[in-house]
Order: structure tokens, then C-alpha cells, then sequence
């Protein structure tokens, strides 16, 4: 009974994280605070975060995708239009790979912490593949 009922809770605190997060931008200072929170081994609510965390980075990752097929699909008579990107068939587009863009550039010089974890996908993304 009792784990039914953690379960249940559980789902729902994953759940409403979910719906919280879709509809508000994250900055990269509030993913390191999510981050450290999720992975912190004293923290008690770090499954939470953690859940939160994938859910809104797999958020973000779907959504660049379905804006870069709606491009297409809006220009397709237009022959001049170019993709922001030309992202490989083969590439995983997943909350994984946008956690790895995040990083790369949390790594480099000066990252503006005030930025957009999803601008931050979309424009890695045009400059690793960008459309000749």
C-alpha cells in the first residue's frame, strides 16, 4: 500500500514538473541549480529533480525538432529557404544530447548564465550542423 502510494505521488510530482516546465524557458543559472540539486546524494528530493530535469531537456529537444520540421514543411515551395540546421538522420535528438550541448558550453569561457537552455541547444546545433 504504502509504495503504491509513493508511486502515485511520485508520478504526479514527475508529471506536474512536466507541465510546469513546458510552458517556461529555464535559464542555464537555474539548470546548475536543478543539476546540482538532482545529482546532490543529501538531498532527498534528488529523484525529483532528476526526473524534472530529463523531462524538461527531452521538452526541449522535441520542440527544436518539430520547429525545424515545420520550417520545412511551411518553406517547402520557397526554394531559397535554407534550415538553420541540417541535423544528420542518424543523430539521437534526445534529452541526452541536449544535456551534452548544455555542458559543452557551460565549459567554454565567460557562459552567459542568463541564456535560454533551449537557445542554447538550437544555436549549438546550427554551428555543429550547419546546412551548405
Amino acid at each position: 500500500m504504502r509504495k503504491t502510494v509513493f508511486r502515485s505521488v511520485f508520478i504526479s510530482l514527475a508529471l506536474m514538473s512536466l507541465s510546469l516546465h513546458a510552458v517556461s524557458a529555464m535559464t542555464l543559472e537555474k539548470y546548475v541549480d536543478i543539476r546540482s540539486k538532482a545529482y546532490d546524494i543529501n538531498n532527498k528530493d534528488n529523484q525529483s529533480a532528476k526526473v524534472a530535469l530529463v523531462f524538461y531537456l527531452e521538452g526541449v529537444a522535441e520542440g527544436e525538432g518539430y520547429s525545424r520540421m515545420s520550417d520545412v514543411v511551411i518553406h517547402r515551395e520557397d526554394k531559397s529557404f535554407k534550415p538553420y540546421a541540417c541535423v544528420p538522420d542518424t543523430l539521437l535528438m534526445n534529452d541526452k544530447l541536449v544535456n551534452q550541448f548544455i555542458e559543452l558550453y557551460l565549459a567554454g569561457e565567460n557562459p552567459d548564465m542568463k541564456l535560454d537552455v533551449a537557445a542554447v541547444y538550437s544555436n549549438t546545433l546550427r554551428r555543429m550542423y550547419p546546412c551548405k
